[in-house]
């Protein structure tokens, strides 16, 4: 008798140190560890010495032409540059004719500087010495020889003899702004580092989303979380085009023949992903909504832009990409300063019209 009535009492002791531990727990997970996560990264972010901050000595200015079509040497763009204008940056305007370019390095205490030209569009990169037309060095996607090798999105140009002109051959495919920053070779590596790094911390962090998207597609047993975990990844390698990432994968260097018809299939991807994830997630809205026009021709646009990322060279793409952008803005635009209303009793009142 007096083991089962002191039961009880024991029993509910328990299970009240248990219900406030728990509730303690969870307190703690909601409010307490997400803000001071917060305050430490407030803090890292304002009041830390970051590592990686770096910055160039100065932009370079320089003369650009593009080449004709007869074959120009460098000695022969070094004159024909001569006359023209200095700039901070030249546009190719999507042409993918050669550019040659000239600049000089101003010669100071450091014995040898480095030249950053940071075009994501650029796939080819030669430079000679001016005055003696020697080859300093050549790249061509990832593959380089002498002072010119791939530097973050873009090439680098290693200098020992500062002060003297050089000549540059370049070729770019999209795009493209041709711009010149003068670094020290310990900045310039320093600053790729950090450049590799957020890449690095990028990738990996919507990957781990995406994994964690995955589960919880296997759990709730929903397609749509399949769809969210693709456009996830693509949606990042949307941004990592933008931001000239996308020569690289799991750490991993994407060959130079792979890389622009990768951009063009993953604008290809996110625009159908896009569609198809907003249908999911809004399709009983979408069935009773008055822009199930607008809807279908998005799908229809979609699947233009596929279609041209498989068949047209990045050159071309482009140009379609942005039509077809075009013209949902156009009817949006339309949609937006002509009520629905209106357009329904154009069309009824046609359709009378044309059965009288």
């Amino acid at each position: 008798m007096n083991k089962d009535s002191s039961a009880p009492p024991f029993r509910s002791v328990s299970s009240r140190v248990q219900s406030a531990l728990d509730r303690a727990l969870f307190l703690l997970s909601i409010y307490v560890i997400p803000v001071l996560i917060g305050l430490v990264s407030l803090t890292a972010l304002f009041a830390w010495q970051d590592r990686y901050q770096t910055s160039p000595l100065q932009a370079l200015e320089f003369r650009a032409m593009r080449e004709g079509g007869s074959e120009v040497t460098p000695s022969d763009a070094l004159q024909a540059l001569a006359g023209r204008p200095v700039l901070r940056y030249f546009d190719t305007n999507l042409s993918q004719q050669p550019v040659w370019f000239t600049l000089s390095t101003p010669a100071g205490p450091q014995p040898t500087y480095a030249v950053e030209f940071p075009s994501k569009h650029a796939v080819e990169i030669a430079c000679w010495d001016g005055p003696t037309a020697q080859p300093l060095g050549r790249a061509n996607g990832r593959d380089y020889q002498g002072s010119v090798a791939p530097l973050k999105s873009g090439y680098s140009l290693i200098l020992e003899t500062p002060g003297r002109p050089i000549v540059c051959r370049g070729k770019f495919v999209g795009p493209a702004r041709l711009t010149a920053a003068l670094w020290t070779p310990e900045d310039m590596r320093i600053s790729e580092q950090g450049f590799l790094r957020d890449a690095g911390l990028l990738e990996g962090g919507m990957l781990a989303l995406a994994v964690f998207t995955i589960f919880a597609a296997i759990i709730n047993r929903s397609l749509t979380y399949v769809i969210f975990a693709a456009w996830l990844i693509v949606a990042f390698r949307s941004a990592a085009i933008s931001a000239g990432w996308d020569a690289h994968w799991l750490g991993q260097t994407i060959p130079q023949d792979w890389v622009l018809p990768l951009r063009s299939l993953t604008r290809g991807a996110y625009a159908v992903l896009t569609v198809t994830l907003f249908t999911s997630l809004f399709q009983e809205e979408l069935k009773k909504s008055a822009y199930r026009f607008s809807r279908n021709l998005l799908t229809w646009l979609s699947l233009g832009i596929v279609i041209a990322a498989v068949v047209l060279p990045r050159q071309l793409f482009l140009p379609t990409l942005w039509a077809l952008g075009g013209c949902h803005l156009v009817w949006r635009l339309a949609l937006d300063h002509i009520p629905i209303g209106s357009v329904r009793d154009h069309c009824r009142r046609f359709r009378l019209q044309a059965h009288a």
